[in-house]
């Protein structure tokens, strides 16, 4: 799961879509909020892709705001077992 914020005239899913494919990953759910004291748009997503770091990577080189992410990496998983 990904959170971000942006605001609401800058949303574009096909954008969105189009950045996590880079990273050979699909959306699976999407979710948005509208926080009405702020105005700001918050929107949450899955992805089919378990590597959420690269991902993430993506989004900050375009400068979009990653509130929060969660899932489980393969590099963390390969430490790990080093240990």
């Amino acid at each position: 799961m990904i959170v971000l914020e942006m605001e609401k005239v800058s949303f574009s899913f096909s954008e969105l879509s189009k950045l996590v494919e880079t990273n050979d990953a699909q959306i699976t759910q999407l979710n948005t909020y509208v926080d009405t004291l702020s105005a700001i748009f918050i929107l949450s997503f899955g992805s089919t892709s378990l590597k959420f770091s690269d991902i993430v990577a993506t989004f900050q080189r375009y400068e979009y705001q990653v509130k929060y992410y969660f899932g489980e990496e393969l590099y963390e998983n390969e430490l790990r077992k080093q240990l």
